[in-house]
């Protein structure tokens, strides 16, 4: 396997974390084109995805709510809109190492690739609402306020080195999920970011309108391709139906195996898992695919033909991977991929967790050919 130069043609040349759940400090200074991670449970995969989520949405607060529940840790929210904030038990906190008091002296987030311009740090503080000489009221550091009686107020602050945004916690937040749109533009991202959870999609990425950005496209057969890993004899695909909400469209195939078109949920797991995770690579054109639990629903002996495509599909459409596994099978998978790959860099990293603390261990490009060749263990 011929290594790229280091960081080349990638969007994140690394991950730096502290204080993000679990990882109170973590690096990794060299994300490949295709990135796996593996460890035990509680060492921080699924966190090291969130937190390069976070960075990479700008911290956006579509991109908070939608982190939060997909671990159901939504606040309780009254009727009128606003969240009890006498419950200490307040929803962010749940993104803090400790899961903080509101009330605490709470120790920031910090995030970056490891350059000075795209770093992210979040932190909880108290303010006091001033208003302004032409009315508008802001909020006021509470330190600069000696004495003041005003009623304090919760907020969360999320810096950058090129902006500073502020969201009030006595008000409803996060605010609900909303469309791929509204994510973007909020996130100000110059390059697609899609997460496939472990779970199934997020429900912010409609399987509708990313099938409807491929259909009839160049791109179209790659799903086929991924399809046909575990079911050769599909040779087309199609969505049908009304639309929307209420009668969302299904995916269908034509298969020489039966007379009519069959609904794709008629196939097994794993086939559904391919064809979800085939439309996420290709909707992150030119950006960053994050995949939680990769293997969830497939059998060990089609993962190196999915890795070999995933492989082969980010240096075609130009898409960063970065991915975690449970499974020896999948991790045996990757390595044999990326040994047999020419063309892309493959890189395995181990967490490991020991004296509180978290570090990544990655697999030079021989010890790779090892765990390829000698199916050594090394979850």
């Amino acid at each position: 396997m011929t290594s790229p130069p280091p960081h080349s043609n990638t969007i994140l040349p690394g991950i730096f974390i502290s204080g993000l759940r679990s990882v109170d400090s973590l690096a990794i200074p060299n994300l490949a084109r295709v990135s796996l991670l593996t460890g035990q449970n509680n060492t921080g995969k699924t966190t090291v995805l969130e937190g390069i989520r976070l960075l990479a949405e700008d911290a956006s607060p579509s991109t908070i709510s939608s982190i939060l529940s997909m671990r159901n840790e939504g606040d309780e929210v009254s009727p009128s809109g606003d969240t009890d904030m006498q419950d200490p038990d307040f929803s962010i906190s749940s993104l803090f190492s400790g899961f903080p008091l509101l009330s605490d002296n709470i120790t920031p987030i910090t995030l970056s690739d490891g350059e000075e311009a795209r770093q992210i740090t979040i932190s909880i503080e108290w303010f006091h609402e001033q208003r302004d000489d032409d009315g508008r009221l802001r909020l006021v550091p509470q330190a600069s306020l000696y004495g003041a009686e005003q009623e304090r107020v919760p907020a969360m602050t999320v810096s950058t080195p090129q902006r500073q945004r502020r969201y009030r916690l006595d008000r409803r937040f996060p605010p609900s999920l909303s469309s791929p749109r509204r994510l973007a533009l909020e996130a100000r991202t110059p390059y697609p970011v899609t997460y496939v959870q472990a779970s199934g999609p997020d429900p912010v990425f409609s399987i509708e309108t990313m099938w409807d950005t491929i259909a009839l496209t160049d791109k179209e057969p790659y799903v086929l391709e991924a399809l046909q890993i575990i079911e050769p004899n599909i040779s087309a695909l199609s969505m049908v139906g009304v639309g929307g909400k209420r009668f969302p469209r299904r995916a269908v195939v034509r298969s020489s195996e039966f007379p009519r078109r069959v609904p794709l949920g008629s196939y097994g797991g794993g086939t559904n898992r391919l064809f979800f995770i085939a439309l996420s690579v290709i909707t992150a054109s030119g950006g960053l695919l994050l995949i939680d639990e990769f293997e969830n629903g497939m059998h060990h002996s089609i993962q190196l033909p999915a890795w070999e495509l995933i492989l082969r599909l980010s240096t075609i459409l130009d898409v960063q991977v970065v991915a975690t596994t449970h499974s020896f099978d999948c991790v045996v998978a990757f390595a044999q991929a990326a040994e047999r790959s020419h063309k892309v860099e493959g890189r395995l990293f181990r967490l490991e967790r020991g004296d509180g603390e978290i570090r990544a261990v990655q697999y030079s490009e021989d010890r790779l050919s090892v765990v390829a060749r000698q199916r050594v263990e090394v979850r």
